[in-house]
């Protein structure tokens, strides 16, 4: 035990672990609880998602979502429904358009902007790999090559941008080669004359973006992309870019050899049954939403080579089925899609990062929980896909609005209700099915489950093994030197699990993997420790796996849960070396977690993000 405890103690002090300091209610990333199941048969949920219909219905009667001039469609999915579980469809009061004869559904279809975006960087993956990411954008498109390095101030260096930096929108680039040009309003009203210098000459590119505008030609395009200055040195920040994604459009198809709208068609829509989405206009205008015109909506425009970026048309069925596939990993392998649904770089809030080209909102309220999106923005038409993969949900916002979209103030509404009910359903389910007295055969050793209080995780609220107290033994390794502390010992799920047969039956199993994380609360907590930045660190993930015994950690349980009905028969310990099965049931009430009304608006959570 002398040398355990030595080992222990110098773990503690190469990581700076204190177990003086003040405790934190800390969490490893990822779910708290396993993932919730079966959504549509818990009445508890169901009774969520009523609430947050009300809130819908409020806030448009209210005017907080601009119910007047904007229509859109909303649902939510998971992973386990081929059909969402819950949708709601708004028509604008002064709707002034066209709509599908059966109306305002599912499968009614807008513009979904630029979760194109989305849609190009996974046809990459798919197609490509994540190699591919890696390589130099200038290997692809030869007119890139030629340009000669020049003064970084005003020479974007292409030879040093990669298809990579394109897709996080870090490589530093112009926004939009066809958009945003003053030089062709200066007349407006809204620009005092002789705010800007005449031009001498030089004029702005007249093709794309606009609808007056035929889309560019490549050489036009690309001429326009040779003029501008870049913005940022690549990989120094995330700088919003469309043109990046027209450029992993033309090296995407230099590679395949064939146009993006076909490898789209093969490797997404079709496999996933997509059918009324396209990366061009649909050649069925009568399924979708038309506001005023098909001129003014932006619903006609074509982006030509833009279009990878920007140019395609779902619905909002569509999208659930997208991205239960991508949370399914059904056209990567799962470890391809965890690598995908990462953070690539941060930007100027600590609650928003960015991916490829996932757009990450954090929460902390009351645990850190990361919610990957992608939205889009053209003419008339806003749109949002939303996954929760601590869940296994997600959700889509499609509004079409000639005037302004209430697209975030929807999703404001959505996360705000959405989040704490799947927290609320997550524990109790933990509770229902995980929670209870467990023991072992022939040896003096028990274990009680309890995900029934305020904390994060499956709590160990009694552990005995041959007789001793193992809580007791890992508040000591935890460094605690007070017979007076107290220790919470949680069990986060890894996500590892294997087949097996119930011990004692011949009912399928699952064997879940569980680490355990030891959180030492001071006697005197409220006086002890500092306050400051590195007293809030959360070092459980430093910590993981420091601690075997014979080969094996000491933070590794196994839970097994029948297949069936999802209930644990067995706990084991696995560095102790024996199995607990289960004697007693749980306390079915559940801790009521709160959330404060505006956890998901005070950190810019969804803040705005132009991205025509």
């Amino acid at each position: 035990m002398r040398v355990l405890l030595g080992l222990c103690a110098s773990l503690l002090l190469l990581y700076g672990v204190s177990a003086r300091g003040k405790p934190r209610d800390c969490a490893l990333l990822g779910p708290a609880f396993p993932r919730p199941t079966d959504l549509p048969s818990s009445q508890s949920f169901k009774d969520d998602l009523d609430r947050l219909s009300r809130k819908l219905a409020e806030a448009l009667e209210s005017s907080t979502i601009n119910g007047a001039e904007s229509s859109f469609s909303l649902n939510i999915f998971t992973v386990e429904d081929e059909a969402p579980i819950w949708e709601y469809h708004h028509v604008a009061s002064q709707f002034n358009g066209t709509l599908p004869a059966e109306g305002l559904d599912g499968d009614t279809i807008y513009r979904i902007a630029s979760i194109t975006k989305l849609l190009t960087v996974y046809v990459l993956l798919i197609e490509s790999g994540f190699e591919v990411l890696d390589e130099k954008i200038t290997k692809y498109i030869p007119e890139l090559a030629a340009v000669p390095k020049g003064v970084e101030t005003d020479t974007v260096q292409w030879n040093d941008i990669t298809l990579g930096a394109l897709a996080t929108h870090l490589a530093g680039i112009l926004r939009a080669a066809t958009f945003g040009d003053l030089a062709p309003t200066i007349e407006s009203p809204h620009i005092p004359e002789g705010s800007f210098p005449p031009l001498d000459g030089e004029d702005a590119l007249s093709c794309g973006y606009s609808p007056q505008n035929a889309p560019c030609s490549r050489k036009a395009l690309l001429d326009e992309v040779l003029l501008r200055h870049p913005v940022y040195p690549p990989f120094s920040a995330p700088i919003y870019s469309n043109t990046a994604f027209t450029l992993l459009g033309l090296a995407l198809e230099q590679i395949k050899g064939k146009p993006l709208e076909d490898m789209m068609n093969e490797s997404v829509f079709v496999p996933l049954g997509l059918s009324r989405t396209s990366l061009l206009q649909p050649k069925n205008h009568s399924w979708g939403i038309v506001p005023v015109s098909p001129m003014s909506s932006f619903w006609n425009v074509s982006f030509g080579l833009e279009a990878p970026g920007i140019n395609a048309y779902s619905t909002a069925n569509d999208l659930s089925r997208l991205g239960r596939a991508i949370l399914n990993a059904t056209l990567l392998s799962a470890t391809d899609t965890r690598r995908w649904m990462k953070p690539m770089t941060h930007t100027g809030s600590t609650s928003y990062s960015v991916g490829a080209p996932w757009e990450i909102f954090r929460v902390d309220s009351p645990r850190v929980i990361d919610m990957y999106s992608k939205s889009g923005s053209v003419g008339s038409y806003k749109s949002l896909l939303f996954l929760l993969p601590d869940h296994n949900v997600g959700f889509t916002i499609l509004v079409a609005a000639p005037g302004p979209s209430p697209l975030y103030p929807i999703a404001s509404v959505m996360t705000s209700q959405l989040i704490p009910a799947l927290e609320k359903e997550a524990r109790r389910q933990a509770q229902m099915n995980f929670a209870g007295a467990y023991r072992a055969s022939g040896v003096n050793s028990s274990i009680v489950l309890d995900a029934n209080d305020k904390h994060h995780g499956i709590g160990i609220s009694s552990w005995n093994s041959n007789g001793t107290d193992v809580i007791e033994i890992l508040k000591t390794l935890a460094g605690s030197r007070n017979s007076s502390d107290t220790a919470r010992v949680r069990l986060f799920p890894t996500q590892l699990m294997r087949d097996s047969i119930c011990p004692g039956s011949r009912k399928s199993c699952t064997d879940v993997s569980f680490r355990l994380v030891v959180e030492v609360v001071p006697a005197d907590a409220d006086n002890t420790g500092y306050e400051g930045m590195f007293s809030r660190r959360c070092d459980h993930w430093v910590l993981l796996d420091g601690l075997l015994y014979s080969h094996i950690s000491i933070d590794e349980v196994m839970i097994t849960v029948e297949k069936v009905s999802g209930r644990a028969v067995a706990v084991e310990p696995r560095a102790w070396r024996f199995r607990m099965d289960k004697i007693e049931g749980p306390v079915l009430s559940v801790y009521e977690q709160s959330f404060p009304e505006n956890a998901f608006k005070s950190q810019g959570v969804m803040s705005s993000w132009v991205d025509e």
